[in-house]
């Protein structure tokens, strides 16, 4: 259901500009790493990353009448404008603080 909420979303905001693009798209893949970012869930949230790259690229690239965006000027893009990087928020390895509460 995520990755279908974000096509849909990539395809109806493609006039947005590619900042505000990546503000709202890592906001949505924050969140999604906050609520399945679990021990041993990160192989799924870099596929889960590397498709809503591949698919926010296909959207940038049906902005104009042109060929589409190459994987170079995404690349450059990445660069510049950085979506989050898969991670594990929720570890069972993870040593809990002193004087944290449970």
């Amino acid at each position: 259901r995520f990755l279908k909420r974000v096509w849909q979303w990539c395809k109806g905001h493609r006039h947005e500009s590619v900042e505000e693009q990546a503000r709202k798209l890592g906001l949505m893949l924050e969140g999604h790493y906050q609520y399945f970012g679990v021990t041993h869930n990160i192989h799924a949230l870099n596929r889960v990353y590397r498709w809503v790259c591949g698919k926010w690229k296909y959207w940038l690239g049906r902005r104009s009448q042109r060929s589409g965006a190459s994987w170079v000027w995404f690349s450059k893009l990445m660069s510049h404008v950085r979506l989050p990087k898969p991670h594990i928020p929720h570890s069972v390895y993870r040593v809990r603080l002193q004087g944290e509460l449970f």
